[in-house]
């Protein structure tokens, strides 16, 4: 199923995180002895962290809430909730019981968004998802610059020379984060508009 550009992203990684509870679930279903399973339950905690945290929390940030304000309350309160489940169980001792338990929610959630939860996204949000790209085009921009010149600046003060500067800018452009970047920007554009304090004051009182 082809996915729209902003969300196909996080379509790919919900494919490494079916691969990952598949052999989590091997794992605890293969009864290996108890060093064995803790080793994977370890690649699972740095998995966890390095990829499905960042995960779960561009969806907070602004695919959520969007839904929220479009008025599908109910599949995102399920969407969190699996959120909130797993990150319990990746906070867990390493145990059987508790890494089947994390690999069957994990690939029933990420069939649950990506049957229920991404489609309705499309449909629902499908204009505000187009008109986007300029806006998070510009705010990644902005994000590598601001990151190109801290990185000059901080190199340049630490007295390197003008090619080792530009070569510490380069290196601070690749290494920028950019999911708060684009989720902010989404989030910005996909908010409710804002009443203004006077405004809001009037309608409290009828007028």
């Amino acid at each position: 199923m082809k996915r729209h550009p902003l969300l196909r992203p996080l379509s790919d990684e919900h494919h490494r995180a079916l691969v990952l509870a598949r052999r989590v679930r091997r794992a605890a279903e293969a009864r290996r002895d108890a060093k064995s399973l803790a080793k994977t339950w370890l690649d699972v905690v740095e998995r966890f962290a390095a990829e499905l945290e960042p995960h779960f929390r561009v969806e907070e940030a602004w695919l959520f809430p969007a839904l929220e304000a479009a008025g599908e309350g109910a599949p995102v309160e399920r969407a969190r909730a699996d959120h909130a489940r797993l990150r319990e169980l990746a906070r867990a001792e390493a145990d059987a019981a508790t890494a089947l338990a994390f690999a069957e929610l994990l690939a029933s959630h990420v069939r649950f968004e990506e049957r229920e939860l991404f489609p309705r996204a499309e449909r629902l949000l499908a204009p505000d998802l187009r008109a986007l790209a300029p806006q998070l085009g510009e705010a990644v921009r902005q994000a590598l610059i601001a990151a190109a010149l801290d990185g000059y600046e901080q190199a340049s003060i630490s007295g390197l020379c003008r090619e080792g500067a530009w070569e510490a800018a380069v290196g601070a452009m690749r290494a920028a984060v950019l999911e708060p970047v684009t989720g902010r920007a989404v989030a910005e554009a996909l908010a409710p508009p804002r009443l203004d304090q006077d405004l809001r004051v009037r309608l409290r009182r009828g007028e």
